[in-house]
């Protein structure tokens, strides 16, 4: 049943759902309830029907519920707020209907956000409505306590891997990446998504503490270069923060802009502290970084055998955006994930305050 979900982990599991639906009916249905969706006659189940991983119709055809499945992926609000307009205009905007309408995110991991409307439900809330499950063929029976205890290790892999913020500050950074600590998800072939909880409780922990030291209000989640010091942008980005998974690794990255011609900025990636310039517009010679050679208070940024000049084209746009960096490789050693934070909050201020 484990190395089944493997290839297509969320997709799977709303697979599962749909399968009971057909199968078990019943046991479809006290699922259900239990996220408070009430069976109605006529009601019909969907898998991707209007982009949605899984939803529920009624007999009228209209959409009364819609259930999001987030086990490898980290919950994301913009794409939450995108199913909401959609529904609201599959709904054609009728305030009674999107009232009722339930939006259920199952996640393995939690949400960095409480206000988006729909309610979360964790992997751990749905293996108690599985453990009380009456099924009525046997061989579904096996199919469903297979599902039942994989969902369990999952929940319990969840706590050993990432556990409450007091335990992953404590931990040591460079576990992360240590071979001997993540030979059993190399061996389940879900190290990335091991990887992805760290990553994605940092990043949660990073977000608050930057937030106390400049403002909730001051931070942008997931914007790129162009967006950032794009001259038709349609709002001031200051501070972007964001992170996700390359090259089978965590990433965490900060945007700072200054006088929107630059970008100086932070990326962890790995087990690679960055700090780096990112140039906008494509210069018609080697840009000159006599202004930023004091940054980080780490001397000329050319100092290192680690600096390089790196270009790339966006596909869309054609445009090339130089980027300049130096590894820190001494940053993380020997460091907790505390510590690390701590250490990009404190740059961050640097440039902030610097520049």
């Amino acid at each position: 049943m484990f190395q089944l979900s493997l290839g297509s982990k969320e997709l799977f599991h709303s697979n599962f759902l749909y399968w009971l639906w057909k199968a078990e009916p019943d046991a479809f249905w006290k699922i259900m309830s239990g996220f408070n969706i009430i069976q109605e006659d006529g009601m019909e189940v969907y898998r991707e029907k209007n982009n949605f991983d899984f939803s529920i119709y009624n007999k009228d055809g209209y959409v009364v519920a819609v259930i999001e499945n987030k086990v490898k992926s980290v919950p994301d609000k913009v794409q939450l707020e995108g199913y909401d307009s959609k529904i609201k205009k599959i709904l054609k905007n009728k305030p009674d209907k999107i009232e009722k309408n339930k939006r259920i995110l199952l996640s393995l991991m939690e949400p960095d956000f409480n206000d988006s409307g729909w309610k979360r439900w964790s992997y751990w809330d749905y293996l108690q409505i599985l453990n009380n499950l009456e099924i009525k063929d046997k061989y579904h029976a096996n199919i469903v306590d297979d599902y039942r205890n994989m969902i369990e290790e999952l929940v319990e892999l969840k706590k050993e891997w990432v556990g409450d913020k007091e335990k992953i500050m404590s931990m040591n950074y460079t576990d992360i990446t240590d071979p001997e600590k993540s030979k059993l998800a190399v061996e389940l072939r879900i190290n990335d998504l091991r990887q992805k909880m760290i990553f994605s409780k940092m990043f949660s922990i990073l977000e608050q503490e930057l937030g106390k030291k400049l403002g909730k209000e001051n931070l942008k989640k997931g914007k790129t270069v162009e967006q950032i010091l794009s001259e038709t942008k349609t709002e001031e980005i200051k501070l972007a923060i964001g992170f996700g998974m390359t090259n089978a690794t965590g990433f965490i990255d900060i945007k700072v802009n200054i006088e929107n011609k630059y970008i100086l900025g932070i990326q962890l990636q790995g087990d690679q502290y960055r700090h780096y310039i990112e140039y906008g517009k494509e210069p018609t010679q080697e840009p000159n970084l006599n202004k930023f050679k004091d940054l980080f208070n780490h001397g000329d940024i050319y100092s290192t055998k680690s600096n390089k000049i790196c270009s790339f084209k966006n596909k869309n746009k054609e445009k090339t955006f130089y980027y300049v960096y130096q590894n820190k490789d001494d940053s993380v050693c020997g460091k907790t994930i505390g510590d690390v934070i701590n250490q990009i909050v404190a740059d961050v201020e640097y440039l902030m305050k610097k520049y």
